[in-house]
């Protein structure tokens, strides 16, 4: 048959086999003692061919390339010919399809060293007929090659334009996962920078192959795991590195151009899509700070009239019953807590847990972090603290009343901050309306009032350490002297002694009821006192 027969439009689209050659030409295969190695040589692909009349010519020659020659370019040699060896061990080495020689115009038979080397290493050799050509040979192995280049490339883009189509979807890491597995007939499997699972599509092994990714590297890795080969490169976004996972059983069949060029684009379709969504969350989160801050530093009905607007974008509800919820790390978490990067693009990570708890609860919250304290106001609800308390155990909180009128927010922010300091004492979250008397009465009055009369007041007394703690165990003991000696190890009179130097200092008498509550209140969150009953995290709306 003939080179010259016309190639087929189909049956070549995934790759140029050495067979096919064998099919549509007058190749004629020079047999080798084992069957199945020759049959394992006709699968070998051809991806190009080159005319090679010199030994020291196969530098041409690229793997998968099929070398034609007339051998005119050779010496006449026999069995024991070196040069005829080391050019077949060189095709070896550069990955050849195999060797092409024609007949009947350098050479009348394949030189017999040549065909002892190539049996050795498992090469293919084929004849050509004298009548035919090696151009027309490697005319249609181009052409052939080109076909399957251009199936390639259609097959690709119908691929690619599916996975821009799923940018349209609600989820769209699924949906782009999903796609991707059907339409390649592989398993894909997303994971995120903690190596999370975000998205999957086949029955690969999710967990086995996320032990063997390698965050060491942004460089593509390729493995087997188990009978599965597995592909893994790194798609790097604003929030981290995630991965991308396709897996295949080894006896399937595909085509790595196909696999490259898909998994590029949907590689350059995620991180579009990541970094925009990143993007808009942290504006979103800007947008929900800036608000929250307009609300606690006083609103009157007018101001809160212009920022409706704004509340209805962010879905905040105008009217209701709200809540003020803060929060802070526990003291054995924070001495060992590091503030986040400000200059950093990253988001905030304990904001993004409050946003992706307000958004499982299904309520809009506004949220800001306010020196390493996290504040929200939200909608009335005790599903969501209840779900935060569980998703923020490192936290200490604090929650205020219910109210109605935004404008009132300045004063639950004080309620807010003194439930969460009675909490930080007790261990357990005590909503405001649980809270003590005093710590009531100190909520009702704006802090840098409190704290401005606190140091006009006492500042004398706080620069003495020993006198601060002597009146410390003076009110912690009940105001006994003798209590109060015995906890300080120390005689009553000196106890005396240095309360009567605490009266000089106040210019007030101990014995004085204002006196003793000015004391109470000023230094109340020193007192450190524990509960007869520590209050539970029962939840007030």
């Amino acid at each position: 048959m003939a080179v010259t027969k016309s190639l087929p439009t189909s049956g070549l689209e995934i790759n140029l086999t050495v067979g096919d050659l064998i099919t549509l030409t007058g190749l004629t295969p020079l047999q080798v003692p084992s069957p199945d190695k020759l049959e394992t040589g006709h699968l070998r692909v051809v991806t190009g061919a080159c005319i090679v009349e010199r030994p020291g010519a196969v530098e041409q020659l690229e793997a998968g390339w099929l070398a034609v020659t007339e051998g005119s370019g050779f010496p006449i040699a026999g069995f024991t010919d070196p040069i005829s060896r080391d050019f077949i061990r060189q095709l070896d080495i550069r990955g050849a399809a195999g060797l092409v020689v024609r007949l009947g115009h350098g050479w009348d038979a394949v030189p017999l060293a040549m065909i002892d080397e190539a049996q050795h290493l498992f090469l293919p050799i084929f004849t050509l007929p004298g009548d035919e050509t090696p151009a027309m040979l490697l005319r249609l192995v181009h052409q052939a090659v080109g076909q399957q280049e251009i199936a390639v490339l259609r097959r690709a883009l119908s691929v690619q334009t599916e996975l821009i189509d799923a940018l349209t979807y609600p989820d769209v890491e699924r949906e782009l996962i999903n796609r991707l597995s059907t339409r390649l007939g592989v398993s894909a499997i997303l994971y995120d920078s903690t190596r999370n699972v975000l998205a999957s599509q086949g029955e690969a092994p999710v967990h086995l192959i996320r032990d063997r990714i390698r965050s060491d590297t942004d460089a593509e890795t390729n493995f087997m795991v188990g009978r599965w080969e597995v592909s893994v490169a790194p798609i790097s976004v604003p929030a981290g590195t995630y991965w991308l996972a396709l897996a295949w059983h080894e006896s399937i069949e595909l085509s790595r151009e196909i696999i490259r060029s898909t998994r590029y684009a949907l590689q350059q379709l995620l991180r579009t899509h990541l970094t925009t969504q990143q993007n808009s969350k942290r504006h979103d989160l800007i947008q929900r700070a800036e608000l929250l801050a307009e609300i606690i530093d006083g609103l009157t009905s007018a101001r809160l009239a212009r920022l409706g607007d704004r509340l209805v974008l962010l879905h905040f509800p105008r009217d209701g019953s709200f809540q003020i919820h803060a929060m802070q790390h526990k003291p054995s978490i924070a001495n060992n807590y590091a503030e986040p990067n400000k200059t950093t693009p990253d988001i905030d990570s304990t904001l993004g847990i409050i946003q992706d708890t307000a958004e499982a609860c299904g309520i809009s919250v506004l949220l800001a972090e306010v020196n390493n304290h996290y504040l929200i106001l939200l909608p009335r609800s005790e599903v969501f603290t209840r779900e935060l308390l569980l998703r923020t155990s490192e936290f200490d909180h604090g929650t205020s009343s219910a109210f109605s009128d935004l404008t009132e927010a300045r004063l639950a922010l004080r309620q807010a901050e003194m439930s969460l300091h009675t909490s930080v004492r007790n261990g357990a979250l005590t909503p405001f309306d649980q809270v003590g008397f005093i710590n009531f009465i100190l909520a009702q009055v704006p802090a840098e009032t409190f704290d401005e009369k606190v140091d006009e007041v006492m500042s004398g007394l706080l620069s003495s350490e020993p006198m601060e703690k002597t009146v410390i165990a003076f009110l912690r003991n009940g105001m006994d002297i003798q209590a109060t000696a015995r906890s300080m190890h120390l005689h009553p009179n000196s106890i005396r002694y240095r309360l009567s130097r605490v009266e000089n200092y106040l210019g007030r008498s101990m014995s004085d009821p204002e006196t003793v509550t000015l004391l109470f209140l000023a230094l109340h969150d020193r007192l450190d006192r524990a509960p007869a009953l520590k209050p539970g995290v029962e939840i007030d709306g």
